[in-house]
């Protein structure tokens, strides 16, 4: 048996939100890693669901809701670490003592700790390492946008994948009967596909509350390109 000639995957930034003051790029720039013939797969999530650059065989959504976001709703764990984190000072003291602060105000270990690991050294302080301006605007233009009529009309070759967290409060039950529901769908020849998967054990935050679910879910669906 020959072996399958396979490319060196390439990889590339792909702005996926606005471009902030002084061309600073806002947190939300994508990393594609395009290999199996040019085959791009791309991951997002709610804080940076604004475009697709070019027509993907995959396209994988972290537990971001296809519809608009009603914007009343501010109570949101997404909404709730936002708004703590702009409250902030623009420096922090040190890692522990924003992890300690968020400790205390009733988020999870996991998810301070992750916070904090989104520090970068500045002087004797700590500061962000990403723009945290620009990824609330990126989570404000998500909530605005609605992307039902890409799943009820899937792009022919494509196959679009959404996870949804099992104990994430950003689902009603109206949302996730139309998700079974397209996802149930016969296969049609002129259009893709759309496919649902639970992630038990974890809220919105997948990668920090279950990331070896999060892995068993997508790694064989990635390794079956090509």
């Amino acid at each position: 048996m020959s072996k399958r000639r396979t490319r060196e995957p390439k990889e590339e930034n792909v702005t996926l939100g606005p471009v902030t003051r002084d061309g600073e790029l806002v947190f939300g720039v994508a990393h594609i890693f395009a290999s199996f013939n040019d085959t791009c797969i791309h991951v997002t999530d709610s804080s940076g669901s604004e475009t697709m650059v070019r027509i993907t065989e995959q396209l994988w959504v972290l537990d971001s809701v296809p519809g608009k976001v009603i914007q009343d709703n501010t109570d949101g764990e997404v909404e709730k670490v936002l708004q703590t984190l702009q409250s902030l000072p623009s420096t922090i003291p040190s890692r522990k003592w924003l992890v300690d602060h968020m400790l205390k105000l009733g988020f999870s270990k996991s998810l301070s700790e992750w916070i904090g690991s989104n520090l970068k050294k500045s002087g004797e302080q700590e500061t962000w390492a990403f723009n945290l301006d620009g990824a609330v605007q990126m989570f404000n233009s998500y909530r605005e946008m609605d992307y039902w009529p890409l799943l009820d009309h899937t792009p022919k070759g494509m196959e679009i994948d959404i996870v949804r967290a099992e104990k994430s409060d950003r689902w009603n039950q109206d949302v996730i009967r139309q998700l079974e529901h397209l996802s149930a769908k016969g296969v049609n020849k002129n259009e893709g596909k759309v496919s649902v998967h639970v992630l038990p054990n974890a809220g919105h935050w997948v990668h920090v509350d279950n990331p070896k679910g999060l892995l068993d879910i997508i790694a064989p669906k990635v390794a079956s390109i090509g």
